[in-house]
């Protein structure tokens, strides 16, 4: 009879590289929804120039109507719904297929932004957003405050 003598950071290291492995598939491969197509968030690009900051969201298959955009002087906020139905009517059968997927992402913005002046458009299932920037307010050097130390 043998005698196996168990190492705790060889299991340790086992199962890192299983996390690792799991973290990266995760975010590689999109999410699996039952019964569903694959679905993932939308890809967004922002940039920001002198003058404005700019975001692009892919957002195939989604109406207009069914986008809701929100902008704050920091802050950009995207919430999408899709709606399917099919219905198929035969002589021996009758069907009807729902499907319904939404997504809400909010965004901190490289610098502050005119909200109320904020541009959008939608075209071939690309939002397209520009919002000026704010002008950089001069700020006041602030003097250290000496504290005591109880």
């Amino acid at each position: 009879m043998s005698w196996d003598i168990w190492d705790p950071f060889e299991d340790m290291k086992n199962m890192q590289k299983d996390m690792e492995k799991t973290f990266r598939d995760f975010f590689r491969k999109p999410m699996k929804i039952a019964n569903q197509k694959l679905a993932r968030e939308p890809l967004v690009d922002i940039s920001e120039t002198k003058k404005d900051v700019t975001a692009k969201i892919e957002l195939p298959g989604i109406d207009k109507k069914d986008i809701d955009l929100k902008v704050t002087e920091n802050m950009l906020a995207v919430k999408a719904e899709k709606k399917a139905e099919k219905e198929k009517k035969e002589k021996s059968f009758f069907r009807r297929e729902r499907s319904y997927q939404s997504f809400q992402r909010v965004f901190s913005l490289p610098a502050k932004v005119k909200a109320g002046q904020a541009k959008a458009e939608f075209k071939d299932g690309l939002l397209k957003v520009t919002v000026p920037k704010q002008k950089p307010e001069k700020k006041k050097k602030k003097k250290a405050k000496k504290v005591t130390i109880k």
